[in-house]
């Protein structure tokens, strides 16, 4: 056998772990995913005795199969959060992110957040294309991935720990992983708590260390009680999931970030505050949640900002459709129109709305009840 074995024009190499029988074989285009391995690859010369008779790359014992696979299935097909919901809680989730490291696989990007920003421990400067995006809903798949890269993050100190915004932001999104067993399964949840342990646990409030689950308390919730289903990545995210891992982001062009930035219209709308929880409500044209609200006497008043053509005036709750009564839509030519109209009226006096008083002679009557009563 050669460096490289050829079937039907397919470089393929082949990899051998320590003295164990596990081979496995890489393509050229799968090779290209570990720099370590094509420095081995390129350098053979200089490392013959890493060859052995039948021309396998004998690779380093601390290499081990099992990790190796995990992060090969996790490169390969561009699914962060297979390294933490396949391997099991006996394995050493720590060493299978160091091999992540040794194998020198590039860095995933750090996530981004629809409300959140956190403070990084290294900022760098975002390329300006990098800026032009948008939230759109994400599906279960997607959240996973987001939250595999956001535990990343972590076990890589990339977020400043001494920001106390910073701090309680992880710590919510944190518990959003933790105690959600319908999205992210045993292993997941598991694996997230040890890193956690590791690398930030001791910079959270007593508090909070008290409302963070145990190992023994995640391992407690079972399959059978909350489902993770295998091949449910491509399904929609419950509607009462609220995390920041419901958004991912969507690259737009610039023409379209500064349409969606634009000076906004206004609408005022008035709902019953009885009948509706606006914390549940979302826009049916975009699709996302709107929280925007302030509370009046027994009504609630909602101001809604954007484009007035891209308003439909209709609301999603939990319940059904509900109606917006007395919706008002004032463009800018309106606002201008009442503006100029107000100051009209304001020059003529027409708000001076009090009645005139009749005309009192003040010295009137002053004696003559005096007069009256001595007569």
């Amino acid at each position: 056998m050669t460096d490289a074995s050829n079937t039907d024009q397919t470089m393929y190499y082949s990899f051998r772990f320590g003295k164990t029988n596990k081979v496995v074989q890489l393509d050229q285009q799968e090779l290209q995913h570990f720099p370590y391995l094509v420095a081995l690859v390129e350098r053979s010369q200089d490392f013959i005795s890493n060859k052995n008779q039948n021309d396998e790359y004998v690779l380093d014992s601390n290499i081990r199969y099992r990790w190796f696979m995990i992060i090969f299935q996790s490169v390969i097909q561009q699914q962060p959060s297979i390294l933490f919901s396949r391997p099991s809680e006996k394995l050493n989730v720590i060493g299978l992110l160091q091999l992540y490291d040794y194998l020198c696989i590039k860095s995933l990007s750090l996530p981004r957040f629809k409300d959140y920003k956190l403070v990084q421990t290294h900022p760098v400067d975002v390329d300006e294309e990098e800026k032009y995006v948008k939230f759109v809903r994400a599906n279960i798949g997607e959240a996973r991935n987001l939250a595999a890269k956001f535990v990343m993050a972590i076990s890589k100190n990339e977020y400043d720990l001494n920001d106390e915004k910073t701090r309680n932001r992880m710590y919510v999104l944190i518990m959003d992983i933790l105690s959600n067993p319908t999205i992210f399964n045993i292993q997941f949840r598991y694996h997230t708590l040890v890193i956690v342990k590791v690398y930030c646990y001791s910079s959270f409030t007593k508090k909070q260390k008290e409302e963070m689950p145990t190992a023994k308390e995640i391992s407690k919730i079972k399959r059978s009680d909350y489902f993770v289903g295998v091949n449910d990545d491509d399904q929609s995210l419950p509607e009462s999931f609220r995390s920041e891992f419901a958004w991912r982001v969507v690259h737009i062009s610039k023409d379209e970030y500064d349409s969606i930035h634009s000076p906004l219209d206004h609408l005022d709308c008035w709902a019953n505050m009885s009948l509706l929880d606006w914390q549940r409500w979302r826009l049916d044209t975009d699709n996302e949640w709107f929280r925007d609200a302030i509370t009046e006497r027994t009504r609630l008043r909602i101001r809604l900002t954007g484009p007035s053509h891209h308003w439909a005036i209709r609301f999603h709750g939990l319940g059904g459709l509900f109606a917006i009564e007395n919706e008002t839509l004032l463009n800018p030519s309106h606002r201008k129109q009442d503006r100029e109209e107000e100051a009209q009226s304001a020059r003529s006096g027409r708000f001076n709305t009090l009645p005139k008083r009749p005309k009192v002679d003040k010295f009137k009557h002053r004696s003559g009840p005096k007069a009256q009563k001595h007569r």
